[in-house]
C-alpha cells in the first residue's frame, strides 16, 4: 500500500509539472513524504523593465503629445552592445516598454519613423543603467525638431 501510494505521488508530480501545475504540489513532513519537482526549462525570468513615454512638439505651440511610430533600436539582451536592431515601434500613446536580462548599460535610439505627417524629429540616443530586479518607469523622452 506504501508503495502504491509513493508511486502515484511521483506520478501527480510529474503529470502537474509536464502541466505547468506547480501550485497544485506541496511538500509533505518528512523526507519520505517531499516530491521533488522537476527542472523547469523555457524563457528565463524577466528582471526589470524600463518604459516611458516618447513626446515631441508637434504643432509647435510649445506643448509635447506623445508620438507615434517612433522606432527604437538598441540590442536588450546585450548591454554595453553597439549592434543596433529594431526593438519596437510606438503606437499612438507613444508608449514604449523594454525587458531586460542582464545587469548592465544599455544604448538605445529613438528615430521618427513617419516622416513629415507629424512632423519631422531629431534622433535621440539614451543610455540607462540597470540593475537585476529594479525597473525603470516614466523614463519620457522628448525629441527635438529638425
Amino acid at each position: 500500500m506504501k508503495c502504491l501510494r509513493s508511486l502515484s505521488k511521483k506520478l501527480f508530480t510529474f503529470v502537474c509539472s509536464l502541466l505547468g501545475l506547480h501550485f497544485l504540489i506541496s511538500c509533505g513532513n518528512n523526507d519520505d513524504d517531499r516530491i521533488k519537482l522537476v527542472s523547469l526549462y523555457g524563457m528565463p525570468g524577466n528582471y526589470g523593465q524600463i518604459s516611458g513615454t516618447i513626446r515631441g512638439d508637434v504643432n509647435g505651440d510649445g506643448t509635447t503629445q506623445p508620438l507615434a511610430n517612433v522606432k527604437i533600436y538598441g540590442d536588450e539582451d546585450k548591454p554595453g552592445s553597439t549592434d543596433e536592431k529594431l526593438i519596437l515601434t510606438t503606437h499612438e500613446d507613444g508608449h514604449y516598454w523594454i525587458s531586460l536580462w542582464k545587469n548592465g548599460e544599455y544604448t538605445f535610439r529613438f528615430v521618427d519613423g513617419d516622416g513629415a505627417e507629424n512632423g519631422q524629429f531629431k534622433s535621440q540616443t539614451k543610455t540607462f543603467t540597470f540593475k537585476e530586479g529594479t525597473s525603470q518607469y516614466n523614463q519620457d523622452i522628448t525629441l527635438e525638431k529638425e
